[in-house]
């Protein structure tokens, strides 16, 4: 039995009947399906090629890369994330095989005892204080660059903000006035770097839309710019690690919140 995840309880499906009918969802739609395993986290991009009621069990692609493989059958829990219609959905199994479905060689194992389905309202924002390190490079174009190290590079240093909160939607940043009220226009679509500075250095390029802007002040008393933004597109991958990280903040925050005060004993 794998373990759950920590912190996903609440939305949890386990009937053998919800599981199933789940991941043929998942399945007849074709979602791309996200697989992660090992300590060094490796994965690659994999789809459901059957899920069988009668074995009880589930069939997906096997990678490109031979060594890859050999790793995944060596694992003792593979992690599966993808979305169905906007809904995130993960799963675990463990106990991989090797099999064959027609003339192509595939993985299976045992059908995963919960599927996680969460909704992306039900995603939790986080706030971002100034020392977390989560900053978002914005590329002020509609250049679309394939390439990372292209982006990075065409991205100056003035245009590196470090990120006020983040959700699984989207996320939003403070920047001096000067200089970009004429270049962030509410309802365009930019590109740019989100790096997650949680000592992953795990970054991605990502579409996003900017739905808001306005002109706050700061605890400082300076006037900054509060830019909103919601995400159009991000690769699956990053998805997977920007729902863990978010869910990591919030139980910390939960916990957090349930510690006990100590206060000082009053001076006599």
């Amino acid at each position: 039995m794998v373990e759950l995840m920590d912190g996903y309880e609440e939305y949890l499906e386990q009937s053998a009947k919800q599981v199933l009918n789940r991941l043929k969802d998942v399945h007849q739609h074709n979602c791309m399906l996200s697989v992660s395993f090992g300590l060094a986290n490796q994965g690659y991009i994999s789809y459901i090629v059957a899920v069988d009621e009668a074995s009880k069990s589930l069939e997906f692609d096997c990678a490109d890369d031979e060594a890859l493989n050999e790793a995944l059958l060596r694992a003792e829990t593979i992690n599966f994330h993808t979305k169905f219609q906007g809904i995130s959905v993960w799963f675990s199994g463990n106990e991989v095989r090797k099999s064959v479905h027609g003339q192509h060689g595939v993985f299976q194992m045992a059908l995963p005892g919960y599927v996680v389905w969460m909704q992306r309202r039900q995603c939790y924002r986080v706030s971002l204080s100034e020392v977390s390190g989560i900053y978002c490079s914005l590329m002020l174009t509609s250049i679309d660059f394939v390439d990372l190290n292209q982006l990075a590079s065409a991205i100056s240093a003035q245009n590196s903000f470090r990120l006020r909160d983040l959700s699984f939607t989207g996320f939003s940043f403070l920047a001096a006035c000067p200089g970009l009220n004429d270049s962030i226009v509410p309802g365009k679509s930019y590109v740019g770097l989100l790096k997650l500075g949680d000592g992953s250095n795990i970054e991605a390029k990502v579409d996003f839309v900017v739905v808001r802007v306005e002109q706050i002040k700061t605890h400082s008393g300076e006037t900054k710019l509060l830019i909103g933004c919601k995400f159009n597109k991000m690769p699956l991958v990053f998805e997977t690690e920007l729902l863990r990280f978010i869910r990591a903040h919030e139980l910390q925050q939960l916990k957090l919140a349930s510690a006990p005060c100590h206060r000082s004993a009053p001076k006599t």
